[in-house]
């Protein structure tokens, strides 16, 4: 069973129990859903751990319908960070009929000139068809896929993790995502023959400087600043 875990600073990495954890996807603004992180942060986690280390990248909030210049941008990011020790990056692109677009093949290929993984983001389960997203995967050559199998949690589509497996090339890892956690893995991995795990297991820390004179945010979860778990990674990893 391979577990991955999310993490959005650095300081979690110290607090991680290794001995169970075989992938780290490294964001920034988990609030936000996550946004690609700063060449700063990537180079201090490869500083920290020798976990390999798979990057986020994605522009903005919102949704995954990007245009031409943050396509750009996205390629930009790639090409830079990939001269690092990653060992992914995490992303997707929808057109605008909710397809996968073909522009994911273009950092597909990216990332493989660059030695580099290609992960496809949630951005699957934001697409309309189920079947024709999966062609899509097999035929782009995505390494692995984050799936909850298009609900909100893992758990709420036991059949569809099972369909997406058992139709999704076997060279490709498919990691099951959203609400993963000790009362659950082992049942989504019987029922779905999925062995790859991604979670977050994150709490809200408090930050006493969102509380001064000046609100410099403009969202509803503004004061969220999430920090891992370490009893929950525990109990869901059992390290």
């Amino acid at each position: 069973m391979i577990r991955e875990i999310l993490i959005e600073n650095i300081y979690d990495i110290l607090k991680l129990p290794k001995s169970n954890i075989q992938r780290i996807e490294l964001n920034s603004a988990l609030y936000l859903g996550g946004l690609t992180p700063s060449i700063g942060k990537i180079r201090k986690a490869l500083d920290l751990s020798n976990i390999p280390i798979a990057i986020m990248i994605r522009p903005r909030a919102g949704g995954f319908i990007y245009s031409e210049l943050e396509i750009e941008e996205m390629k930009r990011d790639i090409l830079e960070i990939g001269k690092l020790n990653v060992e992914a990056f995490v992303f997707g692109i929808l057109d605008e009929n909710l397809s996968l677009s073909d522009k994911n093949k273009e950092l597909i290929d990216l990332c493989h000139n660059l030695g580099k993984k290609a992960v496809l983001s949630r951005a699957f389960d934001n697409t309309i068809y189920l079947s024709e997203s999966i062609e899509k995967v097999n035929s782009f050559k995505f390494d692995r896929i984050l799936t909850s199998g298009f609900k909100e949690n893992a758990t709420d589509s036991l059949e569809n993790l099972k369909y997406i497996r058992d139709k999704i090339n076997k060279n490709i890892g498919v990691v099951a995502a959203s609400g993963i956690s000790d009362k659950n893995i082992m049942i989504i991995s019987e029922k779905t023959g999925i062995s790859e795990f991604h979670a977050s297991l994150k709490k809200e820390r408090f930050e006493k400087s969102n509380f001064v004179n000046v609100d410099f945010s403009y969202l509803e979860n503004k004061d969220m600043i999430y920090e891992l778990d370490e009893k929950e990674t525990r109990k869901v990893y059992w390290c």
